[in-house]
């Protein structure tokens, strides 16, 4: 696929998210902002037997941070939690697969720390 053709792609991922929602039934959550550019993500997460079962989102931002959320969510279902902690920005470059500069990957990494934040603090409130 071509760069131009990838970034067609990106846009409709953004400009139509299917996974942003708030699932009915969730038990971890994480709201985050990236303060260089304002975009803002809450996630919503269900966990069961360490694994996502269902992921959704709620957001206002650019089309890269609303694009890499709708893609990694497709993602995360039904993924171990151990899986997801090891996603990295290799990963998320790979799903944008257009080249991004250095405030642009804060934009398109914000849906996974935040969905990593809210898997951390589900596993310290199980353990607690």
């Amino acid at each position: 696929m071509q760069d131009h053709e990838k970034y067609d792609e990106l846009m409709e991922w953004g400009e139509k998210p299917h996974n942003e929602r708030k699932p009915s039934k969730f038990n971890a959550s994480f709201h985050d902002t990236n303060p260089l550019c304002g975009d803002k993500i809450t996630v919503y997460l269900q966990v069961e037997a360490k694994a996502v079962k269902d992921a959704g989102f709620s957001a206002e931002g650019c089309t890269i941070s609303i694009a890499s959320a709708d893609m990694l969510f497709d993602e995360l279902k039904g993924m171990k939690v151990s899986e997801v902690l090891k996603l990295d920005e290799k990963h998320i470059r790979e799903l944008i697969g257009i080249s991004l500069g250095v405030n642009r990957i804060k934009c398109a990494m914000l849906p996974l720390k935040a969905v990593k934040a809210a898997l951390v603090e589900h596993e310290a409130g199980k353990k607690q």
